[in-house]
């Protein structure tokens, strides 16, 4: 078998979703081609991070995680039948590996992912929840769902970018809007979505110049993106004549004027 989603992000094929998570955020800082020394390297690493990004993609979702181990798992044990009864033991091993089902469990193991994954499931209705009263326009009661899907599992980062979207709309608690945009960003470095969010709530509060810097960035991996275009063509202007007016004031209190 080529090399699999798992054997890229380096993780066992039982590994849970926080994990897989916490490997992918490690590799996304290392194969970041600023890192790069020279040209060559930072298309080495992009195309590295290509292959990593989707090996991640399949494994947080799910759904796309459970029918991609029943392909693996299908394709192990055709591997298996064609190797022969004497291969057959050596090559039904990662068959058992992608089954998730380990030859012993113990008891406070299996009780810690049973209240993991409830605290999981409560998360994600909530966030389908609060998505819906979002669409509906009750922002108020939407924020109250999106905190809670945060609360129960603060490693989604699209949680905390549809609290900060929901907060800024609602011209609420920018503070915590941006915590919640940044904190997405840092979940998920490159999430364009995300970055514009968080360029958005710089805007509300007055932060040109960050949230120009935020947009600049978004154009780092997204060279053609229309809005963050759309929004420097806006502001930089804006933030040119705010330094020529404080460069003017600064001249006439020096002359005395």
């Amino acid at each position: 078998m080529e090399k699999d989603c798992y054997q890229i992000l380096g993780v066992t094929s039982t590994a849970p979703e926080r994990e897989i998570k916490r490997v992918y955020h490690d590799l996304a800082r290392k194969m970041h081609p600023d890192k790069a020394a020279d040209p060559e390297e930072a298309k080495r690493l992009e195309e590295e991070f290509a292959a990593v990004t989707k090996a991640y993609n399949t494994l947080k979702d799910p759904e796309k995680r459970r029918e991609y181990d029943a392909k693996r798992q299908k394709e192990s044990q055709a591997a298996a039948a064609g190797a022969g009864a004497a291969n057959g033991a050596a090559a039904m091993a990662p068959v058992a590996a992608a089954a998730g089902k380990p030859a012993t469990v113990k008891m406070g193991a299996s009780v810690d992912k049973r209240v993991e994954a409830g605290r999981i499931a409560v998360a994600e209705r909530s966030y389908n929840k609060g998505m819906q009263l979002a669409n509906m326009g009750d922002s108020a009661r939407a924020i109250e769902f999106f905190e809670t899907a945060v609360k129960n599992n603060p490693d989604e980062g699209r949680y905390h970018a549809r609290l900060a979207q929901t907060l800024m709309k609602a011209r609420r608690g920018f503070t915590r809007a941006v915590e919640a945009a940044t904190r997405a960003c840092e979940l998920d470095p490159y999430n364009v979505e995300y970055k514009m969010i968080l360029g958005q709530i710089y805007e509300r509060v007055g932060s040109v110049s960050l949230a120009v810097k935020t947009y600049e960035n978004v154009l780092k991996w997204d060279a053609e993106n229309p809005e963050a275009l759309s929004r420097l063509g806006t502001l930089q202007p804006q933030r040119n004549v705010s330094f020529l007016g404080r460069f003017v004031k600064g001249i006439k209190r020096r002359v005395g004027l």
